[in-house]
């Protein structure tokens, strides 16, 4: 596969795409939403008419997916990566961001968690870079970095172990 001829000097910028962030948010809410209708169920069986079981279980779901929703749309504006000719930039940690060159690469590992799901790439000078996952979707992201960096080196490694 063939990537396109890109400038020298281009900076490719990748956010989350909006959809992509759908999906998580409308299984947390109906999770949540279940589970305070089964907690209440539990306290008061007899007063759950199926008119209440239906109010508590649509208007839980429609306040937790703006919740869990505005949560996530407002995380994704941290999740913006930077590829650049000279390297990768990006968030190294809430609130910063972090610088690492191609060439300075040392380590690139994927780190999954319930709330977060990255792979850390590390550079000498303690460059620190995260690549949210939910970016692997898109296959131009994937396609630019394999541009830059070669075959069997820890980030390329790091990559196909997340499914890239």
């Amino acid at each position: 596969m063939t990537t396109p001829a890109h400038p020298k000097n281009e900076v490719a910028v990748f956010r989350p795409r909006p959809q992509s962030l759908i999906k998580p948010t409308l299984i947390a809410a109906a999770a949540t939403a279940i589970t305070v209708l089964l907690s209440v169920w539990r306290e008061s069986p007899a007063q759950a008419t199926p008119l209440k079981v239906l109010i508590i279980l649509s208007g839980g779901f429609i306040a937790f997916f703006a919740i869990f929703g505005g949560a996530r749309f407002w995380a994704a504006r941290y999740q913006t990566v930077s590829i650049l000719p000279s390297g990768l930039k990006g968030s190294s940690a809430p609130g910063y961001e972090g610088f690492c060159r191609w060439d300075n690469i040392t380590d690139a590992q994927v780190i999954r968690t319930d709330g977060d799901s990255y792979i850390r790439v590390t550079g000498r000078y303690f460059a620190q870079v995260h690549i949210p996952l939910i970016l692997l979707e898109n296959q131009a992201f994937v396609d630019l970095i394999d541009r830059y960096v070669p075959e069997g080196s820890p980030l390329s490694l790091a990559l196909r172990s997340a499914g890239a």
